[in-house]
């Protein structure tokens, strides 16, 4: 903590200093006004101040200033927002988050793009660019958003088609050979059209990790997406927008740190942990602990490896949507209708060795088709309103091949294992959300959503000789010879979510909420590697009932904003990814509930002209309740990757020039107590807290035309680790580490 806080004052003191040393300037910045931004979090448009719901958003500054680049980015900007970046990422709000590498899984926080639901999170692997708006909406968010919020919900808001001409180059080139490229052009096709076309691009030669086996590095970039919108007038009441995108990604992503859990003393005859497996000094290269190879490991820097074979991506998505809204002149009528594709064909190395010892192949191809129709009232003096009805349909096809051809353990030496099967989830909710006014400065809010769901599930898991080929592009098995596990079945859910809350907005400047919610989860069938019938398990809906009061203050003449919140969750069934009943496999199960009870502040602070400071703080305690680990009660243990602390914090500091430029520099921070990374806390799987610093320093014109600025990421080169696998039954514990320190140069123009 004296850490934290030294690293604040001297980002205080030593941005005041700059501004001292300014020249001054007859073109002083006024101080102006903060203005709570323009949110849809209720699906009409609000000011963010005057909504009951804790929300952090980020504007379009602050997305490219941040360089926020994928959906995941959110975290370091976020209190009591964390990420867990596997090659499956998922977003955990407030502790109601998952770890898992079932591609079948849904997260408890559900993610928008465009009001769309992104429902499986390989889909959050993407690129994101010509971003308008994020919004982060904490708490279950049941009524209006429905499944799969019990932890809240990121929506994710793109620029659309403008009226004025316009158009923009971004482009960047960053440490490890990185080159970026975003542009886009809008405007007028005719009276009634307007058109909108955007694309990105991340190129890059060179990687963080290097590779001992093969002499390189690893980690490169092979990015491209696009993005077409068409916006359509056909009266003054009505508006059409229609719109496509899709994108491919080559990448490599960061190779698995690895750390033998064999004991050398008596491997390869009798395969048993070593002594140092059970100490917490035990580290990659603890002394007589070896690899399935033999191998102690290697070094102890976390961007050294030593693997035969690459992380390789080989994505690619596709998707449009047709947007109607209209004015029947006692409400709005919206209509979104979109299709989304996902095909993933990804390769990873768990074992980190120079053999076949634990290789993955995960083949997933997804289609989903969602129909949102929903009427808004117009009024607004006597109170708002809000019903609809929701649709969705996924397919999702998936083949998870394992390959153990050079491991010493029997039986898995010699084979290759595949888990294939089928899914279809469709799901239909009817939904409401009410305002009402009470007496003076008093609101009422309800809501109520019906969800009812149904999944079908029809799988198998084979074995073959790991010298068989694999079939085409989906990696089915040539040769099975064995099956191991089996199952067809039915899952079905039903659930009513409600809302209830009050608002009391005594001045345009104060509002104090309080609310009861509930959200829930669905539940389906294991769908990660399963080596028996037990293991294609059926787990049951996560739900929650959360108790919230929070306040959100403007003060100083609207130069000082401080949002705060308390909050308690009661959960039920809540979803864990723990060890199944035949090693190595790992299931989906759950707990029989777990409290989740914390607290947040955050504050923006105009201090003077051109100087913004901002700063949030999270406390977090949750726990589960009873759940086993091979027959071990696991009650007590704190919730996976759920720091008890949280703090974010930027300094900005705008100083204008002559000749129509200005000066922008930027520091910002986040630091996070200690964690676990798996559910059943143990000590291979508990990080230290860290802290990130970053820093940007810009010169640009006074109207925001063009910049050019420098910046630095995880300046300080902390090293932290963001997902743990523990399979010591195979020899391996393996460890996904953060990107050490970049840096780099970026160039904008907006025509």
């Amino acid at each position: 903590m004296n850490k934290l806080f030294l690293i604040l004052y001297l980002l205080l003191i030593g941005q005041e200093a700059f501004a001292q040393q300014l020249p001054t300037s007859t073109e002083q910045v006024d101080v102006g006004m903060l203005e709570g931004m323009t949110v849809t979090a209720q699906k009409t448009e609000q000011n963010a101040q005057d909504i009951g719901i804790a929300i952090t958003t980020l504007s379009e500054q602050d997305i490219n200033e941040f360089r926020v680049r994928r959906p995941t980015d959110v975290e370091n900007h976020t209190s009591n927002v964390q990420v867990i970046k596997t090659v499956l990422p998922f977003i955990s709000i407030r502790g109601m988050g998952a770890s898992e590498f079932a591609p079948n899984t849904d997260s408890p926080v559900a993610v928008h793009m465009d009001e769309i639901y992104l429902g499986k999170a390989f889909q959050l692997s993407g690129s994101m660019f010509d971003m308008e708006r994020v919004e982060v909406l904490k708490g279950p968010q049941g009524t209006i958003f429905g499944r799969n919020t019990t932890g809240g919900s990121v929506n994710y808001t793109t620029r659309k088609p403008t009226f004025d001409p316009e158009a923009g180059l971004n482009l960047s080139y960053s440490r490890f050979d990185r080159k970026e490229a975003e542009g886009y052009i809008s405007g007028p096709i005719n009276d009634v059209l307007l058109g909108r076309l955007s694309g990105y691009s991340r190129q890059s030669s060179d990687g963080p990790v290097y590779n001992r086996f093969t002499g390189e590095n690893s980690g490169q970039f092979d990015e491209l997406a696009l993005r077409g919108q068409l916006l359509w007038f056909p009266s003054d009441e009505t508006e059409l927008l229609f719109s496509i995108h899709g994108g491919r990604d080559r990448s490599e992503f960061m190779a698995h740190g690895v750390r033998g859990t064999y004991d050398a003393s008596v491997f390869p005859g009798i395969l048993r942990p070593c002594p140092a497996y059970f100490t917490h000094s035990f580290s990659k290269n603890s002394t007589g602990c070896v690899l399935p190879s033999g191998d102690s490991g290697g070094d102890n820097d976390p961007y050294t490896v030593n693997a035969n074979s690459k992380n390789n991506l080989n994505d690619e998505s596709f998707g449009s949507s047709l947007r109607l809204t209209t004015d029947l002149s006692w409400a709005t009528l919206t209509s979104i209708t979109a299709y989304e594709y996902y095909q993933r064909d990804t390769h990873e190395d768990d074992d980190g060795s120079p053999i076949i010892a634990l290789e993955v192949d995960w083949f997933n191809e997804l289609h989903q088709y969602t129909q949102e129709i929903r009427l808004n009232s117009r009024s607004q003096n006597n109170g708002s309103w809000l019903v609809g009805m929701f649709f969705q349909h996924d397919e999702l096809d998936v083949v998870n091949v394992l390959d153990t051809a050079e491991h010493p353990l029997p039986p898995f030496n010699g084979l290759a294992t595949a888990t294939a099967y089928g899914q279809t989830t469709d799901s239909i909710a009817l939904f409401a959300h009410t305002e009402y006014p009470l007496i003076d400065d008093w609101t009422v809010i309800t809501g109520l959503r019906y969800t009812w769901e149904q999944s079908h599930f029809d799988g198998i898991t084979q074995s073959q000789l790991a010298s068989a080929p694999t079939l085409g592009d989906e990696n089915k098995l040539s040769a099975p010879f064995l099956t191991l596990a089996q199952r067809e079945d039915y899952h079905r859910t039903q659930n009513l979510s409600f809302k209830l809350g009050l608002n009391y907005q005594p001045h345009a400047n104060q509002l104090y909420y309080g609310h009861i919610s509930t959200g829930f989860k669905s539940g389906g069938f294991n769908g990660g590697f399963a080596f028996s019938t037990e293991e294609f398990s059926e787990y049951k809906p996560e739900e929650i009932l959360a108790y919230e009061i929070g306040s959100k203050i403007t003060l100083l003449n609207q130069r000082l904003q401080i949002n705060s919140s308390i909050f308690y969750y009661d959960v039920s069934n809540p979803q864990i990814n723990a060890d199944g009943p035949t090693p190595p496999g790992l299931i989906t199960t759950n707990a029989d509930s777990a409290t989740h009870i914390g607290a947040e502040v955050e504050a923006w602070w105009q201090a003077t002209n051109g100087l913004d400071i901002k700063l949030s703080v999270g406390w977090l305690d949750a726990e589960y309740g009873e759940f086993f680990v091979a027959g071990v009660s696991q009650k007590g243990n704190k919730v996976l990757n759920s720091p008890e602390w949280t703090f974010n914090g930027l300094i900005r500091y705008e100083y204008p020039l002559s000749n129509g430029l200005k000066v922008i520099t930027m520091s910002d921070f986040s630091y996070r107590t200690d964690r676990h990374l798996e559910s059943s806390n143990v000590h291979t799987a508990h990080e230290q807290g860290y802290c990130l610093l970053n820093a940007r320093i810009a010169l640009a014109s006074k109207d925001d035309s063009f910049e050019i600025a420098l910046w630095g990421k995880n300046l300080t080169n902390e090293e932290y680790r963001h997902y743990v696998n523990d399979v010591s039954s195979l020899g391996i514990v393996g460890d996904l580490w953060n990107e050490p320190v970049t840096y780099g140069i970026d160039v904008n123009y907006r025509f």
